[in-house]
């Protein structure tokens, strides 16, 4: 009876919660109904081709394809209400994915979304991209920088490391392109030897080879993937989001005039250099070799992210489903030891408790809350915040006393000094003395008096 109430309880609850709904419904609920002249088509099929055609001015569509999870939603165009506040920053929603993950671009690092102002800000920084030369069975299996300082994949895990709500990322396949083995160097003449190979992202956007336009497959013969919480756009997520390889587009989304960013997938190569797509300032894909270029970070949110709002910047998508578990230490204040920094998490997710910390000399009493319960060290988030609570006492040490060293000599002389100091020994000693003193003045007297009755 217990178990039925409780489920009607739950059931209620979810009911009641109508206001919010997850970002991927949002999204194309928003599109359907087309609130505003400025609102997001949806259109299955956009107005124009990606990567065979630029997307228009009056363009703002949400269209479908295909990607490796299933059917995907991307926004193409003029897009306005694709605005999402995240981690106090601002970024714009690139896409659906097919397992209902949402793919967000870097708009603005500073701001949310009411005071966002883009252009430099949509960048974390500059960075080397390009692709090794010499690399095993001249397999490109990376991008130049892979665990350099100055690479783009290290600066961005790096930015996404100080991201505080990392618990709502999703872990990523990232597609970096097709970097199998383009070309065999053996039985080739020097001028042979120096023709472009071009890559098959750049024959499916541009129509080199045969033209089979942009998509969003990861193709498993010959495209390597890299797992990581952050990448970048691919060119054919650039191509469907509304540019092309020939022309500049400063109206869509994208487009940002004061900076130019690294894309993810190479471009071509010969004996000289290895070219990347990069993004340009007025809308158009371009390509570069190994050169310094603004980084435009993406990261991909869990698809169970429940939202509030319309995607207009005025009013972005806010994240509301989510609650925060902080951890507060009671007691003495010590130096060194502050409170470990909260983290919020959605609903339903396993969370990890901290480890017991530690400080010499004293003893930690471990996390301990009254908001959830704890089994193995893990709860599960519900609806409330949680708080953790844990204090240090002083271990208690037990020292010996380490035992009087004395010498002979010392004790010799301490013994005498306590004799003279001590005035009954000091009275026996002088009622000896005359004793001894009558004792041999007795005797001279008894000697005498015998020498004398001697003599008579």
């Amino acid at each position: 009876m217990k178990k039925l109430i409780l489920s009607i309880i739950l059931s209620t609850c979810v009911l009641l919660n109508v206001n919010a709904k997850t970002l991927g419904d949002s999204i194309i609920e928003n599109a359907k109904n087309h609130a505003t002249d400025l609102s997001t088509v949806y259109s299955e099929n956009p107005l124009t081709s990606p990567a065979g055609a630029i997307s228009g001015v009056d363009e703002r569509t949400l269209s479908k394809t295909t990607d490796d999870y299933g059917d995907s939603y991307y926004f193409r165009g003029n897009v306005q209400d694709n605005y999402l506040n995240f981690d106090g920053m601002c970024f714009r929603i690139v896409r659906i994915q097919g397992d209902g993950s949402i793919k967000i671009i870097l708009y603005d690092k500073s701001n949310v979304c009411e005071k966002a102002i883009g252009g430099p800000n949509a960048s974390i920084g500059k960075g080397l991209y390009g692709y090794k030369k010499g690399s095993i069975n001249n397999k490109m299996l990376d991008y130049v920088g892979y665990e350099n300082l100055r690479g783009v994949r290290v600066q961005i895990q790096n930015w996404v490391n100080t991201l505080k709500n990392k618990s709502l990322l999703k872990k990523e396949d990232w597609c970096i392109g097709d970097t199998h083995n383009w070309y065999d160097k053996s039985g080739l003449t020097s001028t042979q030897y120096e023709k472009i190979l071009y890559s098959e992202a750049r024959k499916r956007i541009s129509g080199y080879g045969v033209a089979t336009n942009a998509n969003l497959n990861c193709n498993e013969k010959y495209d390597e993937k890299v797992n990581d919480f952050g990448g970048l756009l691919t060119v054919d997520e650039v191509a469907f989001a509304g540019a092309n390889i020939e022309s500049s587009n400063r109206d869509m989304y994208l487009t940002d005039s004061f900076i130019r960013w690294w894309l993810l997938t190479p471009e071509s190569r010969n004996n000289y250099y290895d070219n990347s797509f990069y993004f340009h300032s007025n809308g158009r894909i371009d390509y570069a070799d190994t050169i310094e270029l603004a980084i435009r970070p993406v990261i991909v949110l869990n698809k169970n992210i429940d939202v509030e709002g319309t995607g207009f910047i005025n009013d972005p998508y806010n994240i509301v489903n989510t609650y925060t578990v902080s951890y507060k230490i009671e007691g003495e204040v010590l130096d060194g030891i502050n409170d470990p920094e909260s983290e919020e998490y959605l609903t339903g997710t396993e969370v990890n408790v901290l480890n017991d910390l530690k400080l010499k000399g004293y003893k930690f009493s471990g996390w301990t809350t009254k908001d959830v319960e704890v089994k193995d060290g893990k709860f599960i988030m519900q609806k409330k915040d949680v708080l953790f609570v844990g204090r240090f006492e002083k271990e208690e040490t037990t020292k010996e006393k380490a035992p009087v060293k004395t010498t002979k000599k010392t004790t010799t002389k301490k013994v005498k000094k306590e004799e003279i100091k001590n005035p009954q020994t000091w009275d026996s000693t002088i009622k000896t003395l005359i004793l001894i003193v009558i004792s041999i003045v007795t005797l001279i007297v008894v000697n005498i008096r015998y020498k004398v009755i001697k003599n008579k």
